[in-house]
């Protein structure tokens, strides 16, 4: 299944300090040539080249990806971006830059920035759905409330978000998270939110509606302008509940079989990593997996990948100091979407077993 990443962009690629020729770089000066950052990025370490970069080296992008570039309205965020952009295109990746109005460092537009963003990754989630592509949002650049916002975005709409701080080598995944919205108060005032999503509304107005519904103040904020608008978790539930998205993929069912009888590979651990066995008798204690077996396809590409998405099939590579077991796990997952799901759920977990 294809991918598309959605990546916030901050400015470590003009901020970190090494052996960059701009390195040293502060807000306010001069930006370097792009034609000179790309040309350092193609030998660069991805671990070190860029927040962005070291995510997407984790995420093990491929020219099957699609990547999404949301940076602020700052000529170094729009910088960075776009130079991100033409780096993976180099490298056969398509990449497309969207600048999200309003983020910038002023606070009086910040939030309003924050807004622009939901807007965006919503719409984006849903185009991305249409296209029947798996979804993730890499939340390690720009600015800090952006990725609160995406977390809450990620838990909320299902979607999985990854996070990787600077002095960590490997992704933080956040799950997907069984949460509800609570549609009620969307129902009961439909007229209104659909009224003040659909264009600025001057304040009074706004407040007329306000008197007879205290309840919706708190989804609402004041601007300079002279406008009221939803505010960031007012978009979110808005857009939640009156533009819902497509039904969750519920996890797969359980095989009643035992771990024992699931498993199968021998006991003899000829040349095979350190700590293999307790890796596979964990993927056979997983309810939905069927059988576990040694399959050297496994062995190139993505440590997690699809193998045969009909047949609830999955690629899991196990590494350890050099020595790899290429395995098959056979699950009960019926087509593309739900063996995805199953494969997500592999690739947040396997790390902490390796």
């Amino acid at each position: 299944m294809p991918r598309h990443i959605l990546v916030t962009v901050g400015t470590s690629l003009l901020t970190n300090r090494d052996d960059r020729p701009w390195g040293g770089w502060k807000h306010g000066q001069d930006l370097p040539p792009e034609a000179d950052v790309i040309h350092w990025l193609r030998r660069a370490d991805p671990a070190a080249a860029s927040a962005e970069i070291h995510t997407l080296h984790r995420l093990e992008v491929g020219t099957d990806d699609a990547l999404f570039f949301l940076c602020s309205e700052t000529p170094e965020g729009c910088f960075c971006a776009q130079a991100l952009q033409h780096h993976y295109e180099n490298l056969g990746i398509r990449g497309e830059v969207q600048i999200i109005t309003g983020l910038t460092a002023e606070p009086q537009a910040f939030s309003r920035g924050l807004k622009s963003m939901i807007d965006i990754l919503l719409r984006r989630i849903r185009e991305s759905e249409d296209k029947g592509a798996q979804i993730v949002l890499a939340a390690t650049g720009g600015y800090k409330p952006e990725s609160a916002f995406l977390t809450l975005l990620g838990a909320l709409a299902g979607v999985e978000v990854v996070y990787l701080h600077e002095r960590h080598h490997e992704l933080v995944r956040i799950p997907r998270l069984p949460l509800q919205w609570n549609e009620e108060i969307v129902l009961r005032n439909r007229k209104f939110f659909e009224w003040i999503d659909e264009e600025p509304r001057p304040t009074e107005k706004v407040e007329e509606w306000l008197k007879g519904n205290p309840e919706l103040r708190f989804l609402t904020a004041p601007a300079e302008d002279g406008n009221t608008y939803l505010t960031v978790a007012g978009s979110l539930l808005c857009h939640a509940v009156l533009h819902p998205r497509r039904p969750r993929v519920v996890w797969p069912q359980a095989d009643p079989r035992s771990p024992a009888e699931k498993n199968g590979l021998s006991g003899v651990a000829h040349e095979r990593p350190a700590g293999w066995e307790n890796f596979v008798r964990w993927l056979c204690s997983i309810d939905c997996v069927r059988y576990v077996r040694f399959d050297g396809e496994a062995g190139r590409g993505a440590r997690v990948r699809l193998a045969d998405a009909e047949r609830g099939h999955i690629f899991v590579r196990y590494e350890r100091s050099g020595e790899v077991l290429p395995l098959r796990v056979e699950t009960t997952a019926q087509g593309e979407a739900q063996t995805a799901l199953v494969a997500e759920y592999l690739k947040m977990f396997q790390v902490r077993r390796i």
